[in-house]
C-alpha cells in the first residue's frame, strides 16, 4: 500500500512538473511572438515616417526651387544681364 501512495506521489509530480514546463513554454512563446509583432509594427511606422519625411523634402524642394525659377529667375537674370552689361561697357 506505501509503494502504491508513494508511485501515486510521484507520478502526481511529474505530471504538475510537466504542466508546469508546457505552461511556462507556452508562455515563453507568447511573449516572443508578442514581441516580434510589436517590433515590426515598430519598423513598419518608422519605415512609413521615413517615407513620408523624404516625399515632404523633395515636395518643398520643388516648390522652392520652381518659386525660385519662375519668381526671382527673370529678375536675376536681368540684373546679371545688366552688371555684364556694364562690365562690357566699362570695358
Amino acid at each position: 500500500m506505501v509503494l502504491v501512495s508513494v508511485v501515486a506521489t510521484a507520478a502526481a509530480v511529474v505530471v504538475v512538473v510537466v504542466v508546469v514546463v508546457v505552461v511556462v513554454v507556452v508562455v515563453v512563446v507568447v511573449v516572443v511572438v508578442v514581441v516580434v509583432i510589436v517590433a515590426v509594427v515598430v519598423v513598419v511606422v518608422v519605415v512609413e515616417v521615413a517615407v513620408l519625411v523624404v516625399v515632404v523634402v523633395v515636395v518643398v524642394v520643388v516648390v522652392v526651387v520652381v518659386v525660385v525659377v519662375v519668381v526671382v529667375g527673370p529678375t536675376a537674370g536681368s540684373s546679371i544681364r545688366n552688371v555684364l552689361s556694364i562690365d562690357i561697357t566699362l570695358i
